[in-house]
């Protein structure tokens, strides 16, 4: 049997008391979360997944903040990072395009989040007096304020055309 910690370490640790025999319970009852997931889509847990969103903040050319604290990053796009030529610009420009509005996000199978936390997606906004959807992706390629960045080692990206396009 493993050494456990002690209620007292995980209290320390900031663990609630019910945590643990919450979960044992669970598992006892024949709960799995794993196949849970499985069964349901992963990608259809709007929970982990958000369909759709409203945009509290840009941290950079393409990185957004939504209302429940969600950090979104552009999939397949690169925008300068700070202390880069162009950072300014990016990042304002997605301020603009985005802070206060509902996008929708769509993600890609295989690319969940990034080293950050961040979680990978495309994201639409509605164009209004249109019934065309805007993909912010493609736009700030074609704006020149970033690149594409497709990740050979795996799948292609299902946008990579219309992003290439874009940067063309």
């Amino acid at each position: 049997m493993p050494n456990l910690p002690s209620r007292k370490k995980l209290l320390q640790l900031g663990v609630p008391a019910i945590l643990l025999p919450g979960i044992i319970f669970a598992a006892t009852m024949g709960w799995n979360w794993q196949s849970t997931l499985k069964e349901n889509n992963y990608y259809q847990n709007e929970s982990i997944f958000p369909k759709t969103g409203v945009v509290t903040a840009v941290q950079d050319g393409d990185t957004l903040a939504l209302v429940n604290g969600t950090r979104i990053r552009l999939i397949g796009v690169n925008a300068p990072d700070r202390g880069q030529p162009y950072f300014t610009e990016a990042k304002t420009w997605l301020e603009k395009e985005t802070v206060g509005k509902k996008i929708r996000l769509e993600y890609e199978r295989g690319y969940q989040d990034d080293k950050f936390g961040r979680l990978l997606a495309y994201v639409w906004l509605d164009s209004p007096g249109s019934k065309e959807n805007i993909l912010l992706n493609e736009r700030l390629v074609s704006a020149g304020l970033a690149r594409v960045t497709l990740y050979e080692d795996r799948r292609k990206l299902i946008y990579a055309d219309l992003l290439l396009a874009a940067e063309q």
